[in-house]
């Protein structure tokens, strides 16, 4: 079992091209159905199964900053800092760098149906417990993923998913959570947000 005293973060990933309302959503929700302390937005400096560039580091976390209005939100600048641009590298130097924190990643039910695509994706499964936010009606092509069926043994149902903060890795759940119909994508598509 892990630190019970330990102060228990959500890290949560990805471009934030542009950060709106549903990642503060996600964000509100991840504090309240894991007992996090707080949840920490990772901006990328770019992400490498990406081919379009986002708009600049500084400019993401500016819009970031703007929108969040919960003190347990916090922006992190840890992967532009740091040069890194591998999640299982970030989430290696965090675990060195923090010994009194600790993480569990948060991620959305798309990225597990490509997660075997990320850079040592088992090492991340091995390295942290892992909630899967789903807002889509079908969970299937996710859970029929390469990475779900290799970490079948794993899976915590999400009856019980407020204990996975608690459990050694690998361990991990997916959670249906309320659709919010917002998307990064759709932001750059109607125009509302540019480089």
């Amino acid at each position: 079992m892990t630190c019970t005293k330990c102060r228990l973060v959500g890290l949560l990933g990805g471009s934030f091209n542009p950060p709106h309302q549903g990642h503060i959503h996600i964000s509100n929700l991840a504090l309240k159905l894991f007992g996090l302390d707080e949840v920490w937005w990772l901006v990328s400096p770019g992400n490498p199964l990406k081919i379009e560039k986002p708009a600049s580091f500084q400019r993401r976390c500016e819009r970031a900053l703007s929108i969040i209005h919960n003190p347990r939100i916090r922006v992190s600048d840890f992967e532009y800092v740091n040069r890194i641009h591998h999640t299982f590298e970030t989430i290696s130097k965090l675990n060195q760098s923090n010994p009194d924190l600790h993480f569990i990643w948060l991620m959305g039910s798309d990225n597990l149906v490509q997660f075997d695509r990320w850079k040592n994706w088992d090492r991340i499964f091995r390295n942290i417990p892992i909630a899967v936010l789903s807002r889509t009606n079908c969970d299937i092509p996710a859970l029929a993923s390469k990475a779900a069926n290799t970490y079948s043994k794993f899976y915590l149902p999400a009856r019980f998913a407020d204990r996975i903060a608690y459990l050694e890795p690998p361990a991990w759940t997916l959670i249906k959570i309320p659709k919010i119909n917002i998307s990064s994508s759709l932001y750059r598509e109607q125009g509302l947000w540019k480089k």
